[in-house]
């Protein structure tokens, strides 16, 4: 019989997680990793495919996963855009979320905190801004933004998912627009990534109840 050598080849496979740059782009230790998914979204789902399974939950300022009249499920949201009879347009007090550490009603898992203001002000100067779907105010879930590395590929996706009214808490704007919160703020200041089909920037606004979606960052 005949005995065949054996040859080996090593193979290297990088692996990388969602993420986007938070510093200059031409060092690889300012890129830092985010969830691939919004909080509440089916993480099964394919995150860089525009889909109703990736919108997620939404969050008043400082609310914690569940709290009553503050969060509103991914089911929820989707199966109810009108008004939320119990939805409460009382602020969570200063410091519910913050900046200098993941406090407890911080609803990112381990490992992960909410992004402060100068992660997402980061994130907007160092990578590549893609936009993908109608933007059309019709409710559609294919709507969406890609942050891209500057080898162009496509490092992180935010579905343009709207946002629930302060007062009522209806569904606004869904497919047009994404706001994301900051862990930055206070209940008369609350800061949040901002986009829509033209413009992307850090926004602050003096009400504190709306419901955003929620995408963490690894601490």
């Amino acid at each position: 019989f005949k005995i065949t050598p054996e040859y080996k080849n090593n193979l290297t496979i990088n692996l990388m997680k969602c993420g986007a740059y938070v510093g200059p782009n031409n060092d690889r230790t300012n890129y830092k990793e985010f969830m691939c998914h919004n909080l509440g979204a089916d993480y099964s789902a394919d995150p860089f495919t525009p889909s109703a399974a990736i919108h997620g939950a939404k969050y008043q300022w400082g609310a914690q996963t569940g709290e009553e009249g503050r969060y509103v499920s991914q089911a929820d949201d989707q199966s109810n855009p009108g008004d939320i009879a119990d939805w409460n347009s009382t602020p969570k007090p200063d410091g519910s979320w913050s900046d200098t550490s993941k406090t407890s009603n911080d609803p990112c898992p381990t490992g992960y905190r909410l992004p402060t203001t100068i992660q997402w002000q980061a994130v907007i100067a160092y990578n590549n801004v893609e936009r993908v779907g109608s933007w059309a105010d019709n409710g559609n879930y294919t709507t969406a933004l890609y942050f891209r590395n500057p080898s162009n590929i496509r490092t992180l996706m935010l579905p343009a998912a709207g946002f629930r009214y302060p007062t009522i808490g209806s569904i606004f704007e869904r497919g047009t627009l994404g706001h994301y919160w900051s862990s930055s703020g206070t209940t008369s200041d609350v800061i949040f990534l901002s986009f829509d089909s033209s413009r992307i920037n850090v926004a602050s606004s003096d009400i504190s109840t709306h419901g955003f979606p929620v995408r963490c960052v690894a601490e």
